[in-house]
């Protein structure tokens, strides 16, 4: 719901545009039956299938495959740890993520990092597709109250980032390690751009085709409760 409502938000101009019409159509409701995206949409919760071809995708042709994890490889990333500011260990490049509670900061044990700093990114230029956060994804984008959960977190093992692990989980769920990637059309047919708005709020291998085309990526990543203290949203775009 909370990805919804920053679709309508951003569909409406952002300021003061309405969080409850535009994209999706909410009517105040924050449980319940999650409703389809509207036609003509601008910004979108992606479809399970996007978010798969987004993040493993080997993006050098029509046939080309899918890697294992988002970091384009076969093999298990390398845990980040963090500095005293939540900034990832590896940069922006690399086989890395944030993951297995090894990025301690502000006290915690295992914490959120700062979006590009946790190692390279997928074959469409998107970070933290694995480890950070979980990212919420629209399934098959029909109405329910379910929706699908893909990347895996900070505090899962290696195996959540895998593109084989997914999961489900009641539409209104509201967790730290939780957050949503919106997709956005650009001016180029069947293609999508991913937008990471982790708002901490709460796997098939048939799931291999998809939406998502070569595009650019945009990342915005806020967190409620576990980057207290430190600026709450990040924006960062690629090079």
């Amino acid at each position: 719901w909370d990805a919804a409502r920053v679709a309508n938000w951003l569909q409406n101009g952002q300021g003061s545009g309405s969080t409850e019409t535009g994209a999706y159509t909410l009517n105040n409701a924050t449980s319940g039956t999650a409703p389809v995206v509207n036609a003509g949409a601008s910004y979108l919760l992606p479809t399970e299938n996007r978010w798969y071809k987004a993040a493993y995708y080997k993006g050098s042709g029509s046939n080309a495959g899918y890697w294992d994890y988002a970091t384009q490889s076969d093999t298990a990333p390398t845990a980040v740890t963090a500095d005293s500011t939540g900034i990832g260990s590896a940069g922006s490049t690399g086989n890395f993520a944030n993951f297995d509670t090894a990025a301690d900061w502000n006290g915690l044990d295992g914490n959120v990092t700062t979006v590009g700093t946790n190692g390279g990114v997928s074959a469409y230029g998107a970070f933290d597709m694995g480890g950070n956060i979980w990212e919420w994804n629209d399934l098959t984008g029909a109405a329910g109250s379910s929706r699908g959960l893909r990347g895996g977190n900070w505090n899962y093992i290696a195996y959540s980032l895998s593109s084989v692990a997914r999961n489900t989980n009641d539409s209104s769920n509201e967790d730290f390690s939780i957050g949503f990637r919106l997709a956005a059309p650009v001016p180029e047919p069947s293609t999508y751009a991913m937008a990471l708005a982790g708002l901490a709020c709460g796997g098939s291998t048939m799931l291999r085709r998809g939406g998502a085309g070569r595009a650019r990526m945009m990342r915005i990543q806020c967190h409620r409760t576990r980057r207290a203290g430190a600026n709450p949203c990040t924006t960062t775009l690629p090079s």
